[in-house]
């Protein structure tokens, strides 16, 4: 699959590799745990903390 060309880069080659994927086979996305949106909420909060502050 080809992508176009940039604007800002008009005379450079496309490299971008694209993968296609069947959606009848797709599996649907796995419940998230307690401990993954513990962490996660935990990176969000030290994220939007000020490490100075």
């Amino acid at each position: 699959m080809r992508c176009k060309a940039r604007a800002a880069f008009p005379q450079r080659a496309c490299t971008r590799l694209a993968y296609l994927y069947r959606i009848d086979l797709a599996l649907p996305v796995r419940p998230m745990t307690l401990a993954k949106e513990a962490a996660l909420d935990k990176a969000r909060a030290a994220r939007t903390t000020c490490p100075l502050g």
